[in-house]
């Protein structure tokens, strides 16, 4: 399962972190292509199983200690198919 956020024409470049719960899973971004003011972050989880269900996964990116950070969070569902 992949997750991308991308950030745009946001100066100072934001940090971004990814979180389920209070776990952090990554804290890692880039910038994008150059010529285009934006910032992306990917996660990645492989292997999902029972307990990854319903779980919450939630990616805050902040530029500064000014303003409120931006935030959005998502939730795991699966559906299990029996062959």
């Amino acid at each position: 399962m992949e997750y991308v956020m991308e950030i745009s024409d946001s100066k100072p470049r934001p940090t971004v972190a990814w979180y389920r719960g209070e776990e952090l899973l990554t804290n890692y971004s880039s910038p994008g292509n150059i010529g285009v003011p934006h910032t992306m972050s990917l996660l990645v989880i492989n292997n999902l199983g029972r307990a990854d269900l319903r779980s919450e996964l939630t990616c805050i990116a902040s530029n500064n200690n000014k303003t409120i950070p931006l935030t959005s969070t998502v939730q795991i569902d699966m559906n299990c198919k029996y062959f």
